[in-house]
């Protein structure tokens, strides 16, 4: 059995960006969709399951952390609209959509990949995300998936950062994470990360 978790966020967002030119009939743009379309058409014989995730805010991270994510510039409209048409794409598709309010699509991956595992029914889980956040999940059975880059898997990190999975939060904790207004430790930058967690092994 092979679970495919696809990060809507993740897949649309540059596609999105690439501002190529097929509109519907009332001149909207749906490239970003139809790319998905043919993403999902891809994966189905290679795959025995699908679902997508999904965002729905992330307040629940600035009940922890007020700062999060603080002074990103609004997501464009237009955006917005494909991403709503990319989830009425997978329904109709039969793809189920996991969301939960206040929460963010990674946040459901995460949760989806531990229960899978702890199940042990699936053989392999393989998460469509450009996401680095999601690199702690990789696992034996675990893997990230993009077109760019292909497979992500335990070694790739292990060569990358020079740390494991069950690190990877640890490293984020020294390291930041500037693009979500996330600070780390003042003048930690990631080799220092890296080396202080390949010493100490974790934060304790």
């Amino acid at each position: 059995m092979k679970f495919g978790i696809l990060d809507l966020s993740s897949l649309i967002y540059p596609w999105w960006h690439r501002l190529d030119s097929e509109l519907d009939s009332a001149g909207n743009g749906i490239h970003a969709v139809l790319r998905l379309l043919g993403y999902i058409h891809d994966l189905r014989g290679d795959h025995t399951h699908l679902v997508a995730c999904v965002d729905r805010g992330h307040h629940h991270r600035n009940a922890i952390f007020p700062e999060y994510k603080a002074g990103r510039e609004p997501p464009d409209p237009d955006l917005i609209r494909q991403l709503r048409l990319a989830e009425r794409l997978c329904e109709a598709l039969s793809v189920p959509v996991v969301q939960k309010a206040a929460y963010e699509g990674d946040d459901c991956i995460a949760s989806l990949t531990r229960r899978l595992e702890e199940r042990g029914k699936v053989q392999q889980i393989v998460i469509h995300s450009a996401d680095g956040d999601l690199a702690q999940l990789v696992s034996d059975r675990t893997v990230m998936f993009t077109r760019r880059k292909g497979f992500y898997a335990v070694d790739d990190l292990i060569r990358d950062l020079g740390i494991y999975p069950t690190q990877v939060v640890c490293w984020k904790s020294l390291r930041g994470d500037p693009s979500d207004h996330v600070p780390g430790v003042p003048k930690c930058g990631p080799k220092l990360a890296t080396a202080l967690i390949q010493q100490y092994f974790d934060l304790d």
